[in-house]
């Protein structure tokens, strides 16, 4: 927004940026202004300056600051998904480094295995034995 401040009255003119960023004003009366740069989602920048008949402003490259807004994101799974994930972690256990340990776990809060789950652990160290 170009806002000229000569003479007694202020009028706001107001105008898009191209694909660039590139903008114009046509027609400025000569004197001092403030040119507001603002975005929605960013922090106005607020630049002032005058000019003299006949005579172009070139502002500044413009960079505006993101607003102070915040997201969170909670991220979580299933207790199904976790049972799996740690059964994965569990499958990979070997005493000394051979026998496989399936029926160990570190985690004092495990989430209780499905029947699924159970019978597929069952089959695995029947398999392995």
């Amino acid at each position: 927004m170009w806002t000229p401040q000569t003479g007694g009255t202020a009028v706001a003119r107001e105008t898009t940026t191209d694909s660039n960023g590139a903008f114009s004003f046509a027609s400025v009366a000569a004197g001092t202004f403030t040119l507001t740069v603002s975005s929605k989602g960013f922090a106005a920048r607020i630049i002032t300056g005058s000019i003299r008949d006949g005579e172009s402003f070139e502002p500044p490259a413009v960079t505006l600051v993101m607003n102070g807004t915040t997201t969170d994101v909670e991220v979580s799974a299933s207790t199904v998904e976790i049972a799996e994930a740690q059964l994965k972690e569990e499958e990979t256990q070997r005493v000394l480094g051979v026998i496989p340990n399936f029926y160990v776990t570190y985690v004092h809060d495990a989430p209780p295995l499905t029947r699924r789950q159970k019978y597929q652990l069952a089959w695995r160290s029947s398999m392995t034995r």
